[in-house]
């Protein structure tokens, strides 16, 4: 299963189509919305699909991701859980943040 580009209409609709996930997670951002969740994956038996999708979703700013089987979880739990480097590099962003609010606050 494949999407042919048969002209220039069809490429650009299918670039449209491939830059709205993006414009959807800046969206929320400049709304001031809660990071958006991705739709689901239809294909049960492609877990390597599902893992690809649900990296290029966690890639753009999505949070999670959709499912319809029971048997995707794993892989979309796998993919948006966040490895231990990268909840230590948020606690340093946080701690560091929160160091400089105090001094702002202090010296204002």
């Amino acid at each position: 299963m494949g999407y042919v580009l048969v002209n220039a209409r069809d490429k650009e609709v299918y670039l449209q189509e491939a830059r709205m996930p993006a414009l959807i997670v800046r969206a929320a951002r400049a709304a001031g919305l809660p990071p958006p969740i991705d739709s689901v994956v239809a294909q049960l038996d492609d877990d390597g699909l599902l893992t690809a999708e649900a990296e290029h979703s966690w890639g753009l700013g999505f949070v999670g991701m959709s499912e319809i089987h029971p048997a995707q979880l794993q892989a979309i739990h796998r993919v948006f859980t966040p490895s231990p480097d990268q909840l230590d590099w948020a606690r340093r962003v946080l701690l560091v943040r929160s160091s400089r609010a105090r001094r702002t606050a202090h010296a204002g």
